[in-house]
């Protein structure tokens, strides 16, 4: 039976207030508990969040601007979700109503896959690193050291989550990138209208998403959103699937093929990402500016995984070269996809210059190298399955990631 709880406030609001939802640390167990928030004129807003908190915590749902439009200023949640079984428990706890002067100078909003949830730097919050090989696994690892939290935004002097975690009044900080995701986990499926409630075409429960919302379904964005960071297309590409591929047999090899790929490697992969990937960025791109239509979105590249010599027993010279050049082309046809909005305001940017001489063994290295060491209990435990965080930007890499962003808003674009 669905029930639905509503907040409803007790006084007139005509300004801007944050929204914050507690989260018990038991009885949160839904990773697509929807709430809708009606802003007191008629009209509402949803956000959708994973609730698998494990401390009694505070939760932002976002900063809205209310009405005093003679209409209850509310907040509703329902047991009905995308995720549910009839076994599990949503959370129906306090909400505050945070009053503020005026809009925050900064909305941000951080998507994509694990070059963006900053899968190889740790800290992840607790709801993303659990249960591997459970029902309720959840490995989307967003990360206090994500490059998006770590970059200092124009006219600031501290980080974006520096101020994201004192609440402070003039930063709106949303964060739903997750490691492991495909173009197809920020889109969904079907049309934009029902992204709130459909999942991958593949199902729901799986590496991703795991069984949150496909972000582009979360509500984290709206017009009043001013920055979108994302990074997204290096799943699609499969270069975790090749990167183990080549280090069993050489793929560098002219007549090698990869899985059931009806050409070499070396001549499907360019097609691939060209022919299959670079239109799914380029969805992705439009749906961010139709929600979004008055941000700034910031497309980042992938770096060069190594250095031109090979220094890792499984790979050769030859294969070496052949996954950097399979990066620029990725990043070649993401700027395309970049350019082809015609928007000033939509730009790509890559931090592969960063990574030149910190690549995979050299030093200092701004990448992880390949390690079958358990980060987090949301990682692999085949003892065959290297860590979730291998090859993927470390603390020393996001930071590199950072002051390529902050770069990119002051007018430099690599």
């Amino acid at each position: 039976m669905k029930v639905t709880g509503t907040w409803t406030l007790d006084q007139r609001l005509d300004q801007w207030a944050r929204v914050m939802v507690h989260l018990p640390s038991t009885g949160s167990e839904s990773q697509q508990a929807r709430y809708d928030i009606n802003l007191g004129d008629g009209s509402t807003r949803h956000r959708v969040i994973n609730q698998k908190s494990t401390k009694n915590e505070w939760f932002p749902l976002g900063t809205y601007r209310f009405v005093d439009g003679g209409l209850p200023l509310s907040i509703s949640l329902s047991n009905a979700t995308g995720d549910g079984t009839a076994d599990a428990d949503v959370a129906w706890d306090a909400v505050a109503f945070v009053p503020l002067a005026a809009k925050p100078k900064d909305m941000v909003v951080a998507m994509g896959d694990s070059f963006s949830s900053g899968e190889g730097a740790g800290k992840f919050g607790p709801e993303t690193d659990r249960d591997y090989g459970k029902p309720t696994w959840n490995a989307c690892h967003r990360s206090a050291n994500a490059w998006s939290r770590k970059a200092v935004l124009p006219g600031r002097t501290a980080t974006v989550g520096q101020l994201a975690d004192s609440n402070d009044p003039t930063m709106d900080y949303q964060f739903v990138a997750c490691s492991g995701a495909y173009t197809d986990n920020l889109l969904g499926k079907g049309s934009s209208t029902y992204r709130d409630n459909e999942t991958a075409p593949w199902g729901w429960g799986l590496d991703g998403e795991f069984k949150e919302i496909p972000q582009l379904g979360s509500g984290v964005l709206s017009k009043d959103t001013t920055l979108v960071t994302l990074s997204v297309g290096g799943n699609d590409a499969r270069f975790a699937g090749l990167a183990d591929a080549c280090s069993r047999t050489d793929c560098s090899d002219s007549g090698y093929t990869y899985a059931n790929d009806p050409k070499p490697v070396a001549v499907h992969e360019p097609e691939l990402i060209a022919t299959t990937i670079k239109p799914k960025i380029t969805q992705i791109l439009a749906e961010i500016r139709d929600q979004a239509p008055d941000a700034k979105i910031v497309l980042m590249g992938y770096p060069r995984l190594f250095s031109p010599t090979a220094c890792i027993v499984e790979y050769n010279d030859r294969e070496v070269a052949l996954f950097n050049s399979w990066a620029d082309v990725l990043n070649d046809r993401m700027r395309d996809a970049a350019a082809a909005t015609g928007d000033a305001n939509t730009v790509f940017t890559s931090p592969r210059d960063k990574f030149i001489g910190h690549a995979v063994c050299d030093g200092p290295h701004f990448m992880n190298p390949i390690s079958f060491t358990r980060n987090g209990p949301g990682d692999f435990t085949e003892v065959y399955m290297p860590s979730r965080g291998s090859l993927h930007p470390n603390e020393l890499g996001t930071t590199a990631y950072a002051e390529v962003l902050q770069e990119a808003l002051n007018g430099t674009l690599h």
